[in-house]
């Protein structure tokens, strides 16, 4: 998202009902991509380059490292958008609950058949099936990243907490972009 851009974030009874809705999922890959999704802040690309050796399910928190990029439409590995997108995030007791339930032992979360990084084409065919399995009112990734930043504002979460957990360099980014006029 850049400034200027409008990014549209989830209702408060939007998020409950796909949170709700997240342990119905049959697929794993599914539940762990949209757990990630609803209850953390993590870019997409973060998301997709996370793996189970950054899950620390002793002290509830995982290390975002990180990022799946497709130069040239190829998945490829690099360091997070930023420097203070190296961060590490406190795990919501669902997100645990949901990542045990698929837990493994290495390797990506959110992984292909063989195990390795989804292309850009097939993290969007499990997208279109993931949103045939369960509504997600026509949102992205994008859309959940935005929520998070707005429902913590509203929440009462101070700017500079806000965006350690964005991985933002700026607050000016995360006040700017990211944060909606929550309706009520």
């Amino acid at each position: 998202a850049e400034e200027g851009e409008e990014t549209i974030s989830l209702t408060r009874a939007q998020v409950i009902a796909i949170q709700e809705a997240i342990p119905t999922l049959k697929d794993a890959r599914e539940r762990c991509l949209l757990g990630l999704l609803a209850y953390s802040s993590m870019r997409r690309e973060e998301l997709l380059a996370l793996r189970w050796e950054n899950i620390d399910f002793k002290s509830n928190t995982f290390e975002i490292k990180e990022a799946l990029v497709y130069p040239r439409s190829r998945p490829t590995f690099k360091a997070t958008k930023t420097k203070s997108g190296k961060r590490i995030f406190p795990m919501d007791i669902r997100l645990r609950e949901i990542l045990l339930s698929c837990r493994k032992e290495n390797g990506l979360i959110v992984c292909n058949d063989e195990g390795g990084p989804f292309t850009i084409h097939g993290y969007q065919k499990l997208w279109k099936t993931l949103s045939e399995h369960i509504e997600l009112y026509g949102m992205t990734a994008i859309n959940f990243r935005t929520t998070f930043a707005t429902m913590a504002i509203a929440s009462g979460v101070d700017i500079r907490t806000t965006q350690a957990l964005m991985g933002h360099s700026d607050p000016k980014m995360t006040l700017k972009v990211y944060t909606k006029v929550e309706q009520t």
